[in-house]
Order: C-alpha cells, then sequence, then structure tokens
C-alpha cells in the first residue's frame, strides 16, 4: 500500500511558497508514493495544475486530510487542521512549534508526529530565520 502525502491550501491567503513542486512530486511518485492535493494550495507560489503531473486534485483541506499518511504545509496548522488529521499522521513543515504550548499539545492529543522543519539544524528555514 503506497504511502499518500498531502497537500493542503496554506490558510494564510498572502503565503506564497508551496510545500511542493513539480521536480519533487515526479520522484515521489517514482518511489510509489500517491499525492493529494488541495485545489489552490499551490496558485500563490504560481505553480499550476500541471506542474505537479499525475496528482490527486480534491476540494477541500478535510478531503486530503482524510486520504493522508503524511501531510506536508507551510506554516502552523489551525486547530481545525489538528482535528481533522487521522492518529498516526506525520505533519512535516514550518510549523513554529514555540509559538504555541496550546498548539503542540493539540498535536499530542490527536496522536500526530510533527517534525518542524525550521528547527533542522542548516536548513534554508532556520538560516533564514536566526540571522
Amino acid at each position: 500500500m503506497p504511502v499518500v502525502i498531502g497537500i493542503p491550501a496554506n490558510a494564510d491567503p498572502t503565503e506564497r511558497r508551496t510545500p511542493i513542486v513539480g521536480d519533487v512530486a515526479t520522484k515521489l511518485r517514482a518511489l510509489g508514493a500517491e499525492i493529494v492535493v488541495e485545489r489552490g494550495a499551490t496558485k500563490g507560489a504560481y505553480v499550476g495544475d500541471k506542474d505537479l503531473g499525475q496528482v490527486t486534485w480534491v476540494d477541500t483541506a478535510a478531503e486530503v486530510l482524510a486520504a493522508s499518511d503524511v501531510v506536508w504545509t507551510i506554516g502552523p496548522p489551525t486547530d481545525e487542521t489538528i482535528r481533522a488529521m487521522k492518529p498516526g499522521t506525520v505533519l512535516m513543515g514550518t510549523l513554529a512549534p514555540y509559538a504555541s504550548v496550546e498548539r503542540v499539545q493539540a498535536l499530542l492529543d490527536a496522536q500526530v508526529t510533527a517534525f518542524a522543519l525550521e528547527l533542522l539544524p542548516g536548513s534554508p528555514a532556520r538560516s533564514r530565520w536566526t540571522c
């Protein structure tokens, strides 16, 4: 059974980054992953539907979260997003873990494994924020 990677749209309409681009989607599919993307999730970064190739497009974040084993995101999840994730989901992205102990506790309570990529040594996100 392939791993399903989900990309929900960002709650911030001014966000211009995207957690996935076409080259990465192609490589993941070659490894056997399925990718589910909420419509509009890549629009701010000017990545079009055709740029991602063979992905499954859905209309809501709830559909992405229900289908996903792994969720990639830019920015911390909302309370609603955390509640919608299945127990055992792996969440990866720029999560701002120090900004809200309540959000970290909600992730624990929801049995979501979270990786705040901005905390990885040498990551572009980390170097950008610690200069």
